[in-house]
Protein backbone atom coordinates (compact mmCIF):
# COMPACT_ATOMS: atom_id res chain seq x y z
CA UNK A 1 0.00 0.00 0.00
CA UNK A 2 1.22 3.50 -0.84
CA UNK A 3 2.46 5.68 1.98
CA UNK A 4 1.00 9.07 2.73
CA UNK A 5 4.21 10.77 1.53
CA UNK A 6 4.06 8.84 -1.73
CA UNK A 7 0.44 9.87 -2.27
CA UNK A 8 1.26 13.51 -1.52
CA UNK A 9 4.12 13.44 -4.07
CA UNK A 10 1.81 11.92 -6.66
CA UNK A 11 -0.81 14.61 -6.03
CA UNK A 12 1.83 17.34 -6.36
CA UNK A 13 2.97 15.82 -9.68
CA UNK A 14 -0.61 15.68 -10.95
CA UNK A 15 -1.25 19.28 -9.92
CA UNK A 16 1.95 20.41 -11.69
CA UNK A 17 0.94 18.55 -14.84
CA UNK A 18 -2.52 20.15 -14.69
CA UNK A 19 -0.94 23.62 -14.43
CA UNK A 20 1.20 22.86 -17.49
CA UNK A 21 -1.79 21.57 -19.43
CA UNK A 22 -3.77 24.70 -18.51
CA UNK A 23 -0.90 26.95 -19.67
CA UNK A 24 -0.63 25.13 -23.00
CA UNK A 25 -4.41 25.32 -23.46
CA UNK A 26 -4.33 29.05 -22.73
CA UNK A 27 -1.62 29.51 -25.38
CA UNK A 28 -3.51 27.40 -27.93
CA UNK A 29 -6.61 29.56 -27.58
CA UNK A 30 -4.88 32.93 -27.16
CA UNK A 31 -5.34 35.85 -29.50
CA UNK A 32 -1.56 36.33 -29.46
CA UNK A 33 -1.02 32.88 -30.98
CA UNK A 34 -3.68 33.46 -33.63
CA UNK A 35 -2.23 36.83 -34.58
CA UNK A 36 1.32 35.39 -34.76
CA UNK A 37 0.17 32.58 -37.03
CA UNK A 38 -1.80 35.01 -39.16
CA UNK A 39 1.29 37.19 -39.57
CA UNK A 40 3.43 34.16 -40.38
CA UNK A 41 0.88 33.01 -42.96
CA UNK A 42 0.97 36.46 -44.55
CA UNK A 43 4.78 36.52 -44.64
CA UNK A 44 5.04 33.06 -46.21
CA UNK A 45 2.33 33.81 -48.78
CA UNK A 46 3.86 37.19 -49.66
CA UNK A 47 7.31 35.63 -49.99
CA UNK A 48 5.99 32.95 -52.31
CA UNK A 49 4.11 35.52 -54.39
CA UNK A 50 7.25 37.66 -54.64
CA UNK A 51 9.30 34.65 -55.77
CA UNK A 52 6.84 33.84 -58.54
CA UNK A 53 6.70 37.54 -59.44
CA UNK A 54 2.99 38.01 -58.85
CA UNK A 55 1.76 41.50 -59.75
CA UNK A 56 0.38 42.47 -56.30
CA UNK A 57 1.94 40.04 -53.81
CA UNK A 58 1.26 42.06 -50.67
CA UNK A 59 -2.43 42.44 -51.45
CA UNK A 60 -2.92 38.83 -52.57
CA UNK A 61 -1.08 37.53 -49.50
CA UNK A 62 -3.94 38.92 -47.40
CA UNK A 63 -6.32 36.24 -48.69
CA UNK A 64 -4.76 33.19 -46.95
CA UNK A 65 -3.88 35.22 -43.85
CA UNK A 66 -7.40 36.55 -43.40
CA UNK A 67 -8.84 33.11 -44.21
CA UNK A 68 -6.71 31.54 -41.50
CA UNK A 69 -7.67 34.15 -38.93
CA UNK A 70 -11.39 33.87 -39.68
CA UNK A 71 -11.21 30.08 -39.49
CA UNK A 72 -9.71 30.34 -36.00
CA UNK A 73 -12.65 32.46 -34.92
CA UNK A 74 -15.21 29.94 -36.20
CA UNK A 75 -13.66 26.49 -35.86
CA UNK A 76 -13.74 26.32 -32.06
CA UNK A 77 -17.50 26.89 -32.13
CA UNK A 78 -17.91 24.12 -34.69
CA UNK A 79 -15.68 21.85 -32.58
CA UNK A 80 -17.73 22.58 -29.44
CA UNK A 81 -20.97 21.68 -31.23
CA UNK A 82 -19.39 18.53 -32.65
CA UNK A 83 -18.14 17.43 -29.21
CA UNK A 84 -21.51 18.16 -27.60
CA UNK A 85 -23.32 16.15 -30.27
CA UNK A 86 -20.86 13.29 -29.98
CA UNK A 87 -21.24 13.20 -26.19
CA UNK A 88 -25.01 13.30 -26.56
CA UNK A 89 -24.91 10.39 -29.03
CA UNK A 90 -22.69 8.37 -26.69
CA UNK A 91 -24.97 8.97 -23.71
CA UNK A 92 -27.98 7.91 -25.80
CA UNK A 93 -26.24 4.71 -26.92
CA UNK A 94 -25.14 3.92 -23.33
CA UNK A 95 -28.71 4.43 -22.13
CA UNK A 96 -29.99 2.06 -24.82
CA UNK A 97 -27.41 -0.57 -23.85
CA UNK A 98 -28.41 -0.36 -20.18
CA UNK A 99 -32.05 -1.10 -21.02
Amino acid sequence: MASLDDLERRVVCIEERNRNVAAVKAWETSLTRHLCLTALTYIVAASFLLIIREEKPFIFACVPAISYFLSTLVLHRIRDRWVARRQSDKSKSQTAVQR
